[in-house]
């Protein structure tokens, strides 16, 4: 339920008068969305080089998942699912990692999205990508998936044209991809999952009529988007006005390949004209430096405290012996460097030598 609908549903007469204004504008923004949304779709049915899709992070898959009580008291691994589901060809796309491996952040999601663009621009040959997702501000909009996208733009050698993503109405986000999340969730109930690799072939199985999940599992596959992020975003300018980009206001971003370094924006959903933020870094330069794209670095997000709750758990046996070893070889967070206190010199006594 939207918070701002169930607060209006449940206010008083005299500030529901207050609020009318504010919740038109909600309600509309939501019809809005979702008719751009089923207008793309139809459109992507018409034109086989058009993907449309949305995107989003399941609920955290803990491992070990099982019936056993002592479960409730201890620490478990998180595995991350980020869900991809062509609306027109009505296929899901799971991108699996384990904190073992990488967070859940912004990098991340991103890596997932450009392994996704790839492989369909490889085996579909698709030069045009709509995306559809919620606001989360640490996800899905933020300067790490413009750079992704920026990206994308400015190697030429990529048959990309256009990339748009467009953020639905918050609070009103449901969209034909959650189904794989309830679908996943439902194949796990009553089953028993170790590792997750379980997790990866669990998924891959889940859905029961049509075609399977297509499961991609993400360690070695993540990229840093952050640097580019510095190169593509630090000095975007509106060309006109020189304001800075207003990231929490935006609807949708656009990029095109005939206008590289260039972020296109919109700030709401009857918009037309997407406003052009322009890279005050010189395009040679930027293309230069972000020729490759840097490989993120093992981020694993294991603390130590978790690591003794699961490794004491396969003392337990609550975890089975053949487990044991995948446990005992994840890396721990990396811990910044504290310098040690500075403690004061011991006191010395007075001296008894004799004089």
């Amino acid at each position: 339920m939207c918070d701002l609908c169930e607060k209006y549903s449940w206010s008083s007469d005299t500030d529901k008068e207050l609020m009318k204004a504010c919740i038109e504008e909600h309600l509309k923004n939501k019809m809005l969305s979702r008719e751009l949304k089923d207008k793309e779709k139809l459109r992507g049915q018409n034109h086989c080089q058009v993907n449309v899709a949305c995107f989003d992070l399941q609920q955290v898959l803990t491992t070990p998942h099982s019936m056993s009580s002592q479960l409730y008291y201890r620490r478990k691994l998180a595995t991350y699912n980020l869900s991809v589901f062509d609306l027109v060809r009505k296929a899901g796309y799971c991108y699996m990692w384990h904190e073992g491996v990488a967070k859940r952040g912004a990098n991340n999601v991103a890596s997932c999205v450009w392994k996704y663009r790839t492989d369909r621009v490889e085996n579909g040959h698709c030069s045009e990508f709509m995306f559809f997702t919620d606001n989360c501000g640490g996800q899905n909009k933020n300067k790490s998936i413009a750079a992704m996208y920026l990206h994308a733009s400015a190697i030429r050698s990529l048959p990309v044209e256009c990339i748009s993503h467009y953020y639905l109405q918050a609070g009103h986000t449901q969209n034909e991809g959650d189904s794989m999340h309830a679908v996943i969730e439902r194949a796990s109930k009553h089953v028993n999952v170790y590792t997750p690799m379980q997790w990866y072939t669990l998924a891959s199985s889940a859905k029961k009529n049509g075609s399977p999940y297509r499961v991609t599992e993400m360690a070695g596959h993540m990229k840093d988007f952050k640097i580019l992020s510095e190169l593509y975003c630090k000095r975007l300018r509106e060309a006109v006005s020189m304001k800075s980009p207003e990231w929490h206001k935006m609807k949708a971003l656009m990029v095109q390949k005939q206008s590289p370094h260039v972020l296109f924006v919109i700030y709401a959903h009857d918009e037309t004209d997407f406003i052009p933020l322009v890279n005050a870094v010189p395009h040679e330069q930027s293309a230069e430096t972000a020729a490759s794209l840097p490989v993120l670095e093992n981020e694993s997000s294991v603390s130590k405290a978790k690591k003794d709750d699961l490794q004491y758990m396969c003392s337990q046996l609550i975890i089975p012996r053949e487990y044991h070893c995948f446990y005992s070889s994840l890396p721990l967070e990396r811990q910044h460097n504290v310098p040690e206190p500075i403690t004061a010199p011991a006191q010395e006594g007075p001296s008894t030598s004799a004089e």
